[in-house]
């Protein structure tokens, strides 16, 4: 079976220009996307996975990104 890694991304379609662009990244699923009442602001939901926070040796807590 091949290792595969995909993920579902918003893309945005201008009518005036007629190019699609990318409005998420290739890293995170996103989903639910919405245009706001005027159509300014687009809303969206993307799952991000961060790596488990560490305590360091001063216990501050430390997350990686």
């Amino acid at each position: 079976m091949p290792n595969t890694f995909t993920v579902s991304r918003i893309m945005v379609y201008n009518l005036n220009t007629k190019e699609t662009k990318a409005a998420t990244d290739e890293w995170y699923n996103a989903s639910s996307p919405a245009f706001d009442p005027t159509g300014k602001y687009l809303s969206l939901s993307q799952r991000v996975i961060l790596t488990p926070p560490t305590v360091g040796p001063n216990g501050i807590m430390c997350i990686t990104i």
